[in-house]
């Protein structure tokens, strides 16, 4: 049960940290599998700022590909799974 309330706390961290990148109510339109940075959700430091927030804030070390997916489709959905990593 922790570990779930741990995971839930990442995810929210993360959540309030990309609203506060692209605005809540963009955010709230977000499909979680579409594009950010093709979509102009994101910019490229956008993204440098989340990556790095995600490997400082939870201590954990991703594999670009993780984060990226095919043919660099950052979505909410892979960004999420490398919280779960």
């Amino acid at each position: 049960m922790k570990k779930n309330k741990s995971l839930k706390d990442k995810e929210a961290k993360l959540e309030k940290l990309i609203k506060k990148k692209i605005g809540t109510q963009r955010f709230k339109k977000i499909n979680q599998k579409e594009n950010l940075l093709k979509n102009g959700y994101l910019d490229s430091m956008d993204f440098a700022d989340i990556y790095s927030f995600i490997e400082k804030e939870f201590k954990i070390k991703i594999p670009f590909f993780k984060i990226f997916g095919k043919n660099f489709n950052v979505t909410l959905y892979n960004i999420k799974k490398c919280v779960k990593l």
